[in-house]
């Protein structure tokens, strides 16, 4: 199978109400990871993917040192997919987390990025979800 996903349109509405969800103010952590969560599986069940390609090319690199395109088992491709789902819910978590409430933590994310440190920022959804409580 194509790592596209087979059905795009039919999940074009609940992947751009996920990249549009951003915590509210006062809204626990909690409550937006779950809301976040339900509109994910949402997605998902709905054969969409939430990843895009420059990332599983990112994850197959870092993972294996090879390009997406490269990979020659469904292992690999199946390991990279999962891999690449999970960083993209990481980082549109933190993305969308509350500004006022984690505003210092993106932006010290954000300076140890840039200054090389790219190890600071998840790479897994629970990852994230702990940092953030």
């Amino acid at each position: 199978m194509n790592h596209k996903e087979t059905r795009p349109f039919h999940s074009f509405i609940p992947k751009k109400r996920l990249m549009n969800m951003v915590q509210g103010e006062g809204q626990s952590t909690d409550s937006y990871r779950l809301k976040f969560e339900n509109q994910a599986d949402v997605i998902q069940n709905m054969r969409g993917q939430l990843y895009r390609d420059s990332t599983l090319y990112i994850v197959s690199m870092d993972t294996y040192n090879k390009k997406y395109h490269e990979l020659t088992t469904d292992s690999e491709r199946d390991t990279i997919k999962a891999a690449a789902t999970e960083t993209w819910k990481a980082s549109l978590f933190i993305v969308n987390s509350n500004p006022t409430k984690f505003d210092q933590l993106k932006k010290e994310m954000h300076n140890d990025y840039i200054s090389g440190n790219t190890d600071s920022y998840p790479t897994t959804f629970n990852s994230t979800c702990n940092r953030l409580n």
